[in-house]
């Protein structure tokens, strides 16, 4: 041992692991400190609408929606509430990688138990370069490199208080927009055969969500919103196969032209990347639908309960007429 700890190369190995064990430390001890211990914008806590899902009262949801911004824009669960009585919430974020999908889910179902889980697929296709990774794997674990300046507004008291969330978000997660530009769907899903490759990583992530959902008695299913710049043919047929590999059902709205008939025209708020609430309506008339003919849910519109979502559908209502 003493000839090891004269060899210089050994001297420089130890010092190297000790500056890892503290700086990996140091981070995981200020990502402590410095996240937020509430969801209230206030507090500083990002994408806090869509983690309000656990302001929600336990127990109370009965589907969950995950994925990119695409997802959103595109479920309401206002609409479903509306016609149907059964309680969803949105978790979509803007870029959502399928590693913060996972951890929505695994959160989510600390406090809740939804019978349905719905994850958008678009974020499959994106490939897990370095900075892929960087933002899935270690920004979720070391939230300082998120809320590093939250040192000049953070109380004291912060430090060290569990987390409790108590900001409710009235439309369930879902963006409104009625804005109103239209879409060049000329080319859009043109007929191929040949499929769009899902890479080993994603698969993984899914799989692992599929697992997670079934494990928790959940049903997983896969479902691909209208969108003529984000998705095609090849895509399609790539996750068709993914679905049938994992044995779970896929829904793509791009191939459901009668069942959702999104007109391009007028149902995108921004040149068809992302639907505007015309088209979140239509998607999410035919999610109710999908979730009422599963049989798994009451109709909760009645129950005092619930009678705070009632609230928020006349609010929801409201905020349209003036929109």
């Amino acid at each position: 041992m003493k000839d090891l700890l004269k060899k210089d190369w050994f001297k420089k190995l130890i010092v190297a692991a000790c500056f890892t064990i503290v700086f990996v430390g140091s981070l995981l001890l200020m990502s402590f400190v410095f996240t937020p211990r509430d969801n209230d914008p206030a507090s500083g806590m990002l994408d806090w609408r869509a983690k309000a899902v656990l302001a929600e009262p336990t127990d109370s949801l009965d589907a969950l929606f995950l994925g990119d911004s695409e997802v959103h824009c595109a479920f309401s669960p206002m609409y479903i509430w509306e016609r149907h009585g059964f309680t969803s919430y949105n978790c979509g974020t803007s870029m959502q990688t399928l590693k913060y999908s996972e951890r929505f889910l695994h959160d989510t179902f600390e406090k809740h138990s939804p019978k349905v889980v719905f994850l958008e697929t678009d974020r499959i296709y994106k490939s897990p370069i370095l900075w892929g990774w960087v933002t899935s794997e270690l920004i979720p674990t070391f939230s300082v490199l998120t809320y590093h300046n939250r040192w000049k507004t953070m109380d004291a008291s912060e430090v060290g208080a569990e987390r409790n969330y108590t900001h409710v978000c009235d439309f369930k997660g879902y963006t409104f927009s009625s804005d109103v530009k239209a879409a060049d769907a000329s080319r859009y899903m043109q007929a191929t055969d040949k499929n769009e490759y899902v890479n080993l990583i994603n698969r993984g992530y899914v799989k692992r969500m599929k697992e997670f959902c079934e494990a928790h008695g959940a049903k997983f299913v896969l479902v691909s919103t209208p969108s003529t710049t984000n998705w095609n043919m090849r895509k399609h047929n790539g996750i068709v196969k993914l679905a049938s590999d994992l044995g779970v059902e896929f829904l793509d709205f791009n191939v459901m032209t009668e069942e959702v008939p999104i007109d391009w025209t007028t149902d995108t708020r921004d040149g068809g990347d992302h639907l505007n609430d015309s088209g979140a309506e239509k998607v999410s008339a035919y999610i109710g639908n999908y979730l009422a003919s599963t049989g798994l849910f009451a109709d909760k519109r009645t129950n005092a309960e619930y009678s705070a979502w009632n609230e928020y559908l006349e609010a929801f209502n409201k905020m349209k007429q003036e929109a």
